[in-house]
């Protein structure tokens, strides 16, 4: 029994909307994961909105336990 041309190229158009298909479902998923954090980075950086939140210090200017010790204590 031989496989005709024909369902050859069958299957291989299948693979083919499969594969096209698993990709879209992936950036999709992966646009629906990163938009909440892009639009946190966006509020947090507006200036329009008042206070800016975020501004630019990764570690605080004076570092000190005095914070910590009080969360401890309690």
């Amino acid at each position: 029994m031989s496989i005709g041309r024909n369902q050859v190229t069958r299957r291989g158009q299948r693979a083919f909307w499969v594969e096209g298909g698993s990709v879209l479902l992936a950036i999709m998923l992966l646009i629906w994961s990163m938009l909440p954090v892009y639009n946190m980075f966006l509020i947090a950086l507006d200036p329009e909105e008042g206070e800016v939140e975020f501004d630019g210090n990764l570690w605080p200017p004076e570092p000190s336990l005095e914070g910590f010790r009080s969360v401890v204590t309690q």
